[in-house]
C-alpha cells in the first residue's frame, strides 16, 4: 500500500510574509543573510518581528560583524549598523585612492579595530591621505629613514604605520616629517640622528615644503663653503647654526650666516658688492619662515 502523501504545509499568511520580508531584508542589509532559515524559526517560535532582530543582535555573527560599533559603544560613543556600513564604504574608497596594498585593509575586519577605538572616518582619510600617501610617495632618502628609524622598511609597513590606532597621527606625521628632514639632508650631503631630524620636524610642525625650503637653503650654504673656514678666517658658522636658521628662525644665527656669506661673496669678487642671495644671505628670512 503507498504511503499517504504528507499535508502541503499552510499557506503562510500575510502578516507573518510580511514579518519574513522585514526579518531578511534586515539581515541582508547587515550582510547577515545567512541567518534567514535560523531567523525564520524563531520568529515561528515567538511571533515578533521585533523581537527576532533583537534575538539576531544577540548571534556570534552578529557580535563579529558589528565588533567595531559595539566597542564604540562601551566606550561611551555612539555608531548605529547603517554608520558603520558607511564607514567601511569610504574607508575602501580612501584605501583605493591612496593606492594601499591590494588586499591589505580592503575587507570589513580590518576596521574593527579603527572604529572600536573611535578613528572617526575624517581622522582615517587624514591617516590615509596625509600619512601613508605622503610616505609612500617620498625619495628613497625618505624611505631610507623611516625604515631605519621607524621600521616602515615597506608600503605594508607603511599602511600599517598610518593605520595604528594605538598611535595618535600627530606622532604618526611627525615620524613622517622627522623622515624628511634626514632623507632631504642626505641628498645635500649631511647624514643626522634621529633627534636632529625629530627637533626639526617639531620646529616646522611637519611642514614638508619648510623642511625641504630649509634643507635646500643647508645645501646652497655648504656649497657656498659656509661651514668651512678659509686659511687665516676666524670662526664660521657651524651646522647646528646652519640647522638653527633655516628651521628654527632663530635670528642670532640668521645673521651669522648673513654675514658670512657676505664676506665671502665679497672676497670672491674682490671687495665689490655682489648679490648673496646664492649663499641664502638676502633671502634667509623668506627660506626659514615658508609656511
Amino acid at each position: 500500500m503507498a504511503a499517504k502523501k504528507p499535508p502541503p504545509p499552510p499557506p503562510i499568511k500575510p502578516a507573518d510574509a510580511n514579518a519574513q520580508a522585514e526579518i531578511n531584508n534586515y539581515l541582508g542589509s547587515i550582510g547577515l543573510g545567512s541567518l534567514g532559515n535560523w531567523a525564520w524559526q524563531q520568529y515561528k517560535i515567538n511571533g515578533s518581528a521585533d523581537l527576532t532582530i533583537l534575538e539576531i543582535q544577540q548571534r556570534p555573527e552578529y557580535k563579529q560583524r558589528f565588533a567595531g560599533m559595539l566597542e564604540l559603544r562601551k566606550n561611551g560613543g555612539q555608531m548605529t549598523e547603517a554608520e558603520q556600513l558607511q564607514y567601511e564604504q569610504s574607508a575602501r574608497a580612501y584605501m583605493q585612492a591612496a593606492g594601499m596594498p591590494v588586499g591589505f585593509y580592503d575587507k570589513w575586519q580590518d576596521f574593527s579595530k579603527l572604529i572600536g577605538s573611535g578613528v572617526s572616518i575624517n581622522e582615517l582619510g587624514q591617516r590615509v591621505n596625509d600619512a601613508f600617501a605622503r610616505a609612500a610617495q617620498e625619495t628613497p632618502e625618505v624611505k631610507a629613514a623611516l625604515g631605519e628609524w621607524y621600521g616602515a622598511k615597506t608600503d605594508q609597513a607603511l599602511a600599517a604605520m598610518a593605520l595604528d590606532s594605538k598611535t595618535a597621527l600627530p606622532i604618526i606625521e611627525r615620524q613622517i616629517a622627522a623622515a624628511e628632514a634626514g632623507g632631504f639632508l642626505t641628498q645635500q650631503g649631511f647624514h643626522i640622528t634621529q633627534t636632529l631630524a625629530e627637533r626639526i620636524a617639531t620646529a616646522t610642525a611637519n611642514s614638508q615644503q619648510q623642511i625641504r625650503s630649509g634643507s635646500e637653503q643647508i645645501g646652497a650654504w655648504n656649497a657656498g663653503h659656509l661651514f668651512t673656514a678659509n686659511i687665516n678666517e676666524g670662526g664660521v658658522p657651524t651646522f647646528e647654526e646652519g640647522v638653527q636658521a633655516a628651521f628654527e628662525g632663530n635670528a642670532l644665527s640668521q645673521n651669522q650666516m648673513e654675514r658670512t656669506a657676505l664676506t665671502r661673496a665679497a672676497a670672491t669678487a674682490g671687495g665689490e658688492a655682489v648679490d648673496t642671495s646664492r649663499y641664502g644671505g638676502a633671502g634667509l628670512g623668506e627660506a626659514a619662515n615658508q609656511p
